[in-house]
């Protein structure tokens, strides 16, 4: 067997096969940066704008902050209020309990068309007192 070396075509023969299939690869290549230059724009678009990225965030240093001390912060306008808590209110907290906590809403009147202890489907929310 001998070797033939057919990465390197020679003088004098014809070289279209190569030629093509450098101009596939330059074509292809061109065609990838000129499509991702056209989408970068697109979705550029999508991240949020300086000032919303200004509004979305604030800094407040607790360093200083004592146990028991409250502070409001204003974020987008609003009070945001932080507590460090003593270790007293925390295990008040912990001592309460849990059926000291129920919503005293009124259920009977949340949805007077079924009692409470139907289950919530579509079926039930949507039907008449025929069922239809």
């Amino acid at each position: 067997m001998t070797d033939i070396d057919n990465s390197m075509p020679e003088q004098g023969k014809d070289n279209s096969e190569s030629r093509r299939d450098f101009l596939y690869y330059a074509t292809a290549g061109a065609g990838a940066v000129a499509a991702g230059a056209a989408v970068w724009p697109l979705i550029d678009s999508m991240n949020p704008s300086a000032d919303v990225l200004s509004l979305s965030t604030v800094r407040v240093d607790l360093s200083g902050m004592e146990r028991g001390q409250r502070i409001t912060v204003s974020w987008q306008g609003k009070p945001v209020f932080v507590w460090r808590r003593a270790q007293e209110a925390i295990d008040m907290a912990r001592a309460t309990p849990l059926d000291a906590l129920i919503d005293q809403a009124d259920n009977a009147k949340e949805n007077p068309n079924h009692p409470q202890t139907e289950p919530a489907l579509d079926q039930n929310r949507t039907a008449d007192e025929a069922g239809e």
